[in-house]
């Protein structure tokens, strides 16, 4: 008897092992949506940010037209906001090229602009049966330096090198699965994970392609 029920422990515990689910989105990083890609190590890496001397910069930038294309001039508000760094980070190849023309680029490199990767992992854990998204996202030594230049200096919100986060499952129907971070209980933004596509996206256009 003990031996029967010793079995049928094991077959219910291998029957729950075969349920659970969990699929890992790898290397995610953010293409140019232009344009039909998949996943490189190229493209893994052209999830950037520029850096170029500030004063170089600042003395050129105006005469480029980049202080007008947008709204605001976000570069002077960076450079007011960061009285003591010696260099002004700019967006990805991108972002830039839409954003104030073909001829940023060119002009950025003129004097200086390099650009490093900002991640040196970032991946997403889908588990479907506890209803649980688990990200962790590890930042490049060049980016976490950045963010403590800019932001270092605030007492209780140090940035941290690695990020965690977790989000709870609200829709999983047909290979899209719709999760909101557990913190947002007023469910004001939601992520959206294809697992066909192996992308996430959000409310506000933020667009990942990762492998499984």
């Amino acid at each position: 008897m003990k031996k029967l029920s010793l079995y049928v422990f094991l077959v219910l515990m291998w029957c729950n092992v075969s349920v659970a689910e969990i699929i890992v989105f790898k290397k995610c990083y953010l293409p140019d949506v232009s344009e039909k890609q998949s996943w490189n190590n190229a493209g893994y890496k052209n999830s950037v940010i520029g850096k170029v001397p500030r004063d170089l910069f600042l003395n050129n930038y105006k005469n480029w037209g980049m202080h007008n294309k947008l709204k605001e001039d976000y570069f002077k508000s960076q450079a007011d906001r960061n009285p003591n760094l010696d260099y002004i980070t700019v967006g990805d190849p991108v972002h830039m090229k839409r954003a104030y023309g073909k001829e940023s680029l060119k002009n950025l490199k003129s004097i200086g602009l390099k650009y490093f990767p900002m991640n040196e992992k970032k991946m997403y854990s889908i588990d479907l049966e506890k209803g649980i998204v688990n990200s962790i996202e590890i930042l490049s030594e060049e980016y976490h330096k950045i963010l403590l230049d800019k932001h270092g200096d605030k007492k209780y919100s140090k940035p941290e090198k690695t990020i965690i986060d977790r989000y709870l499952i609200d829709i999983n129907i047909g290979g899209v699965v719709i999760a909101y971070y557990e913190w947002d209980t007023k469910k004001e933004t939601k992520y959206v994970f294809d697992l066909e596509k192996f992308t996430v996206t959000d409310d506000d256009y933020w667009f990942e392609v990762c492998t499984y």
